[in-house]
């Protein structure tokens, strides 16, 4: 069974405020990388998975695979972060052996009709750019986005992947053939949507 916890905000904490809850080394460890505003949610997100987890969530435990998915190693569960403007969201699946969700979450903010038909030209399939095209709005578009990347995150094999999945077809597979099914959200201006095995 997959659990979510979501953090939504107005105004984002300060990174200090948020490394004190983790201590300089936890902090380091699980916003690797990172840098301003990304890094500040990340670290949201990995207290979302430790509120979810408990004692089983260790930063020392929190690796990466070649293509950059995070797993805990050794501990037989599986998590997926995303974060937008406003909002961090974990999903958590526990008593798993293979990584299998991936969440995705895309704020609305108004982007231009021109700013989207590029995004799909690169990235989008041919049946993906038909539906977008049927119905052009930004809804569309991200209902279409967060479901190619909670795919690609759910894959574990990273956004290079990304023009491969296809969100068109029925039944929803990823390339190699695995069937999977898609559950979106909307919560105020964020979309969200879970990619599990059907």
């Amino acid at each position: 069974m997959v659990q979510m916890k979501i953090f939504r905000y107005d105004l984002l904490p300060d990174e200090t405020t948020v490394k004190s809850q983790w201590g300089e080394e936890a902090a380091a460890v699980c916003a690797a990388g990172k840098s301003g505003r990304a890094k500040i949610e990340s670290l949201i997100g990995y207290g979302l998975l430790r509120e979810l987890l408990g004692d089983a969530f260790s930063p020392a435990r929190l690796k990466r695979n070649p293509n950059g998915r995070p797993y805990l190693d050794g501990v037989p569960v599986d998590f997926s972060l995303s974060h937008t403007p406003g909002l961090v969201v974990c999903a958590v699946e526990k008593d798993v052996e293979t990584p299998r969700i991936g969440v995705d979450a895309e704020a609305l903010r108004g982007r231009t009709q021109t700013e989207m038909e590029k995004i799909a030209e690169r990235w989008f399939t041919e049946a993906e750019q038909k539906r977008f095209s049927e119905e052009p709005s930004e809804e569309q578009f991200l209902k279409i986005w967060t479901a190619k990347e909670a795919m690609t995150k759910f894959s574990g094999e990273g956004l290079g992947r990304l023009r491969e999945m296809e969100t068109a077809g029925k039944p929803t597979c990823l390339p190699d053939g695995t069937p999977v099914k898609l559950l979106r959200r909307k919560r105020g201006n964020v979309l969200l949507t879970l990619c599990q095995r059907a």
